[in-house]
């Protein structure tokens, strides 16, 4: 819910560097795309303040950010059009600002890990290894695309796209679909067939 507030931040400080220009039609949609984010995700979390306060911290940056990778990659005295030549440059700083933070939470159970360095099966090693591979080459391809859009586009346009990649979980599910019995009424025996009473005749 308060992730829906990353595409408000990316249009204030557009206008604040003057990347947009203010115009009724943009803030109405941005509010709409904004508004049913936030009513998609109604109610479906419980309320923490400190995941809040990251999760809007991080709305924040990531608006000052994308902004001025925008004013980066459109100056054509940089020279910086092309998105692999932004990737160069920015993403050895990107690697040492995350590296500190993936040492202190991840590096000692990645080191005792008996998957990558106390490994036993080969197998496992080979899949593991793939597996990072394939999402380091996922991760290049997701970097390069968002830089070029906003090398020929805008922010404001990457932030809108960016919802069609976010994974649709909590859709309501079909009306047909079976519902399990409950365990208390899974529990309650059927009652058994009672066998007809029999007539009993008075002696005369």
């Amino acid at each position: 819910m308060t992730k829906s507030s990353a595409v408000l931040f990316i249009l204030i400080f557009s206008l604040i560097f003057k990347l947009e220009e203010l115009r009724a039609a943009l803030v109405l949609v941005v509010l709409l795309i904004a508004g049913g984010l936030f009513m998609f995700t109604y109610k479906s979390t419980q309320f923490n303040v400190e995941g809040f306060a990251l999760v809007l911290g991080a709305s924040f940056i990531g608006g000052i950010r994308w902004t001025l990778t925008q004013i980066l990659l459109q100056k054509a005295e940089l020279g910086l059009q092309n998105p692999i030549d932004t990737m160069f440059h920015l993403q050895p700083l990107m690697f040492l600002g995350l590296f500190p933070l993936f040492a202190i939470f991840e590096g000692l159970h990645l080191s005792t890990s008996e998957k990558i360095f106390r490994f036993q099966d080969t197998g496992l090693l080979l899949r593991v290894l793939g597996s990072l591979f394939l999402g380091g080459i996922l991760a290049f391809g997701l970097g390069f695309s968002e830089f070029l859009l906003v090398s020929r586009t805008s922010s404001l346009t990457l932030s809108i796209a960016g919802i069609f990649k976010v994974q649709p979980q909590g859709w309501p599910q079909p009306c047909l679909t079976a519902r399990a019995p409950s365990s208390a009424a899974a529990s309650v025996p059927a009652p058994m067939p009672q066998a007809p009473a029999r007539k009993t005749g008075v002696p005369g």
